[in-house]
């Protein structure tokens, strides 16, 4: 599977162009503000229909601009060539697979999948447990359809029971609780055994890029940690009603769930340096994408944004020598950075300077 050419058009600071893309390595090169990650963001939202930035609709489209599109050409791993458009027009958004309109972005993020590195990842290591979730949602939605919709469910109940709690409508609750318990209790056991085969995956990958033999591994703590059955975290929703009333809010769940990175038996994070984090971080990525792969047969097209300019030449080369779990990959570097060890990798080098793409 691959990007064989995305086309732009009023596209945040890109020119109106045509860029090939027809080849499993694409390098692009420029200073910062050039366009380079907007480029990466483009082909992210022909993936998923949405940006990897906290980015509005109107936001990616040209500051005032009435349309704007993206346009990519996709061979799958069938061969087959597809046309994928993202249309920006009057605030709106719409998603074209071979000039159809598709309804709900699930019928697209099973189409390309990608997976992007960007500096915001280290959120994942040392943000907020909100943070730390995403990423394990992220990691099981990329293959699992059902997952998502028990995601989407769990939310829209969340939200209405909370709204009973701010309105004191307490008599009301219990028609959510049942349904809660048992949407909850899905994700948290699809979050267990996701970590279960993670820790598979993750601390192989850590010892290989890093050199180190410590022990790593993923540590998940339910927040309705001993419940097996929706009974259970039913009870638990029940006997926990005085203190969701005092703070107006659901206090346990799912939502409330949380992720550590493990070594040695302590919390990695705690005392890890910030470049040890982006590292982890890097890793995660990298066994998401080995995980997903595993899960489906199918490699993924990679996004790296700047992510590897503070890893030594060494550490840099590990890490891809150990991350071949795709099927296309695009770099973004800064002029006069050494990309790659020589004769590593090869491909379409682009120079990138004010939006526009220039062949070296």
């Amino acid at each position: 599977m691959k990007v064989i050419s995305i086309t732009t058009y009023n596209i945040r600071n890109l020119e109106n162009q045509t860029v090939i893309t027809d080849n499993k390595f694409i390098t692009l090169v420029g200073n910062n503000g050039q366009g380079k990650t907007n480029f990466l963001e483009s082909i992210y939202s022909i993936c998923y229909g949405n940006s990897f930035r906290k980015a509005s609709i109107n936001q990616i489209k040209t500051f005032n601009t009435k349309e704007a599109y993206i346009k990519a050409e996709i061979l799958l791993d069938s061969n087959e060539k597809i046309e994928i458009k993202y249309v920006i027009k009057e605030g709106k958004r719409s998603i074209y697979i071979q000039n159809k309109e598709i309804k709900d972005r699930k019928e697209l993020i099973y189409t390309v999948p990608c997976i992007v590195f960007t500096h915001e990842d280290i959120n994942f290591v040392q943000g907020t447990p909100e943070d730390k979730r995403k990423f394990y949602n992220q990691t099981l939605t990329l293959y699992d359809s059902l997952f998502l919709d028990d995601i989407r469910k769990y939310k829209s109940l969340l939200k209405q029971r909370n709204i009973l709690l701010k309105e004191e409508k307490y008599d009301f609750l219990h028609i959510y609780d049942s349904q809660i318990a048992v949407t909850g209790m899905e994700i948290q056991k699809k979050r267990e055994k996701l970590i279960i085969e993670f820790n598979m995956i993750f601390p192989q990958l850590f010892s290989l890029i890093t050199q180190e033999e410590e022990n790593v591994s993923i540590e998940y703590k339910p927040s309705w940690k001993n419940c097996t059955y929706a009974d259970c975290a039913e009870r638990i929703l029940h006997d926990s009603l005085e203190k969701d009333k005092r703070y107006q809010t659901t206090t346990t769940g799912p939502h409330r769930d949380s992720f550590y990175v493990i070594k040695n038996k302590r919390n990695y994070i705690e005392t890890a340096s910030t470049g040890q984090k982006r590292l982890v971080s890097l890793i995660l990525r990298s066994a998401q994408a080995a995980f997903y792969t595993g899960k489906t047969g199918i490699k993924p097209i990679f996004l790296l944004d700047d992510v590897l300019l503070e890893l030594d030449i060494d550490k840099r080369a590990r890490f891809l020598d150990n991350t071949k779990g795709f099927s296309q990959a695009f770099f973004t570097f800064l002029p006069r950075e050494i990309y790659f060890r020589e004769g590593s990798f090869e491909g379409i080098v682009y120079n990138v300077e004010n939006g526009e793409f220039k062949n070296r």
